[in-house]
C-alpha cells in the first residue's frame, strides 16, 4: 500500500503594513487611500514518503496578489531550499490576480503600480513563517472533488466598428467551471479547500486594499471552520466580471466584489453539499517544462527616442527599454510546474496571463484531469491566440507595454504554446 499524502496548511496576513501603491490599474495614482479588508497568503504543503523512505515536498502558494514578480522569485526559491529543503520543481507561488493589492516586481511599466521594498521584504517573511507552520501542522490526508458552475465572468474581447474592443461578449469563450478539493483528516474533519475558478478580480477599480472576490469568498469559507481555503486562478485573460450596465462594462468598488464574492461562496457550498466524490490522492509528483515564445521584431533605437517623447504607456515603455538596453535582448520563456496530486486531479502552472482557450485545451486534452493555473512563479505578461494577434485589441497588442517587453508575441506563439501544453501534459 502506498503511504498516505500529508497535508501541511496555514494562513498569514499580509496587508501591506504603511500606505504603498496599489498594483493593476494605470488610473490609480499614489498610495492606498484606505484599507477594505485584509489580504492574505495561503500554504498548501504536499507531503509523501517514496518507496525508500525518502520524503517528497510540494508547495502550493496562493496570495490575495497581482502577481509573484519575476524579480522576487528566484530568492524565495533559494528560501525555500534552504529553509525546508523544498525543490524549486516542486513549487507553485500562485498569485490570485488580485488588482487592489501591491506590486511585487520591479521590472513593470510605473502604470502597473511601483513595488515597495519594505513591503516585499515582510512578504518574503511571512511566507516563510506560512510554509513553517504548515510543516509542524501535517497530517495523513484523504480527499474529495466536485465541479459546479459559476457565471461571474464573461468574455472581454468584442469587434465592434472594426477594431477590438474591451466590452462584453457573451458569444465569446468561458470557462464557468467551478472546482473544488476538499481534503480531511483521519478523523474525517475538513482541513483544507483549493477553489478553482477563472475570472480576473477586477470588481473594484478603488485606490483601496481589498481582497477582490476570490479573497472575500475564501475569507468567508474560512470563518468559524478551521480550513485553509486557496482560491487557484485558471486561463483568464479575456476574462472579467460582468459588471455591466447599458451594454459596457463598468469599474464597481469594493462592495462590488463583496457582491460577487458571497456568488462564488454560494456556489462553493453548492458543490460541497451535494457533488463531491472520492478522489485518490496516495501519489505525489512534479515537473518543470520551460519554452522560450516567439517575439515581434523589436524597435529600433531611434524609434524608441521618438516614442519616448510622447506621452502615456508608449512614452513610459520606451523609456523602460532605453534605460535598460538588455530589455531589447530579452526573449520570454513560458514556465510550468505540473503537480499531480493523484491519478484524478493534478495543476498545471503558467507564469503569465493566458487566454483562456488555452485553459479550455489542457483541461480536455488531459480529460479534465489538469487544471490550468495562471500567474504563478513570475510573470511574462498577456499569452494571447493567433486568432487575437490577428484581431488586436489590448491584450496582443497593447499590454506588452505595460510589462516592459520589447515586442508583442509573434501569431506563431500559439503552435508553440499548445506545443509546450503537450509537452507538460505527457511529464
Amino acid at each position: 500500500m502506498r503511504p498516505p499524502l500529508h497535508l501541511g496548511a496555514a494562513r498569514i496576513d499580509i496587508t501591506p503594513q504603511h500606505p504603498i501603491p496599489l498594483a493593476g490599474f494605470a488610473h490609480r495614482h499614489g498610495v492606498f487611500e484606505t484599507i477594505h479588508s485584509p489580504l492574505f497568503l495561503r500554504a498548501l504543503l504536499f507531503s509523501r514518503e517514496d518507496a525508500c523512505g525518502a520524503s517528497q515536498r510540494a508547495l502550493l502558494v496562493s496570495a490575495d496578489l497581482f502577481c509573484w514578480g519575476p524579480d522576487l522569485c528566484a530568492s524565495v526559491y533559494e528560501s525555500l531550499w534552504q529553509r525546508f529543503g523544498i525543490s524549486r520543481d516542486a513549487v507553485i507561488l500562485h498569485a490570485t490576480h488580485n488588482h487592489s493589492g501591491p506590486q511585487t516586481s520591479h521590472s513593470f511599466s510605473p502604470s502597473l503600480g511601483a513595488a515597495d521594498d519594505k513591503y516585499i521584504a515582510f512578504l518574503q517573511a511571512a511566507l516563510i513563517s506560512a510554509v513553517k507552520s504548515a510543516c509542524s501542522s501535517s497530517e495523513p490526508v484523504t480527499a474529495e472533488l466536485g465541479t459546479g458552475r459559476c457565471r461571474i465572468g464573461i468574455n472581454r474581447r468584442k469587434s465592434a466598428g472594426g477594431a477590438m474592443r474591451m466590452a462584453p461578449n457573451s458569444e465569446g469563450p468561458v470557462d464557468p467551471e467551478l472546482t473544488v478539493i476538499r481534503f480531511r483528516t483521519p478523523d474525517n474533519a475538513p482541513k483544507a479547500l483549493i477553489v478553482h475558478y477563472t475570472c480576473h478580480p477586477t470588481a473594484s477599480g478603488a485606490n483601496a486594499v481589498c481582497a477582490e472576490f476570490p479573497g472575500l469568498a475564501m475569507a468567508c469559507l474560512e470563518q468559524n471552520a478551521p480550513v485553509v481555503a486557496a482560491f487557484i486562478q485558471g486561463c483568464c485573460g479575456d476574462i472579467r466580471p460582468a459588471l455591466i450596465r447599458d451594454g459596457e462594462f463598468y469599474r464597481g468598488d469594493p462592495w462590488d466584489a463583496a457582491t460577487l464574492g458571497e456568488e462564488l461562496v454560494q456556489e462553493v457550498r453548492s458543490v460541497l453539499g451535494d457533488n463531491m466524490r472520492p478522489c485518490a490522492v496516495s501519489a505525489l509528483g512534479v515537473a518543470h517544462h520551460l519554452t522560450v515564445l516567439p517575439l515581434a521584431p523589436v524597435p529600433g533605437i531611434e524609434a524608441l527616442r521618438q516614442l519616448s517623447q510622447s506621452s502615456g504607456i508608449a512614452s513610459e515603455w520606451s523609456r523602460l527599454l532605453l534605460d535598460d538596453p538588455n530589455r531589447l535582448a530579452w526573449s520570454p520563456v513560458l514556465e510550468s510546474v505540473r503537480m499531480d496530486l493523484g491519478p484524478d486531479i493534478g495543476l498545471v502552472s503558467f507564469n503569465a496571463e493566458m487566454m483562456v482557450a488555452y485553459g479550455l485545451h489542457l483541461k480536455d486534452f488531459s480529460e479534465r484531469r489538469l487544471l490550468p493555473v495562471g500567474y504563478s512563479n513570475g510573470m511574462i505578461g498577456y499569452v494571447p491566440t493567433k486568432t487575437q494577434i490577428e484581431e488586436g485589441g489590448y491584450e496582443p497588442a497593447e499590454a506588452f507595454r505595460y510589462y516592459g517587453n520589447p515586442a508583442p508575441f509573434k501569431t506563431d506563439v500559439e503552435r508553440t504554446v499548445l506545443d509546450h501544453i503537450r509537452r507538460v501534459r505527457s511529464l
